[in-house]
């Protein structure tokens, strides 16, 4: 099975800044802080079979997988500049939004 690193990525870059502080500075508390790690995933399942579809209607899915490739690192680097965290929700359902539609590039085809 292949691992994707955006979804890696995504996920344990949220548990690294945990482990250097990221909740004092925003003030999550356990459910705050839990609440922007699960809804990353909620980003996921509302992307993937509309990206799918989309797909179809794609003429050059390299300049779609490029451009999906171009924001996820656009709110990957954003994320830093969160200061809230409404903020750090949004940012983290953006990510798992955009995340999705790399993570269904990298799948092999059966």
């Amino acid at each position: 099975m292949q691992s994707n690193r955006t979804d890696d990525l995504g996920s344990n870059n949220y548990v690294t800044a945990k482990l250097e502080g990221l909740e004092k500075p925003l003030g999550l508390g356990a459910t705050e802080y839990q609440t922007g790690l699960s809804i990353l995933f909620v980003g996921y399942i509302l992307t993937q079979v509309p990206s799918n579809m989309l797909l179809n209607y794609v003429d050059r899915p390299s300049l779609y997988l490029g451009f999906w490739i171009i924001m996820w690192g656009l709110v990957s680097a954003l994320t830093s500049q969160v200061k809230t965290y409404g903020g750090i929700v949004v940012c983290r359902f953006i990510l798992g939004f955009v995340g999705k539609v790399i993570w269904l590039f990298s799948q092999p085809l059966y």
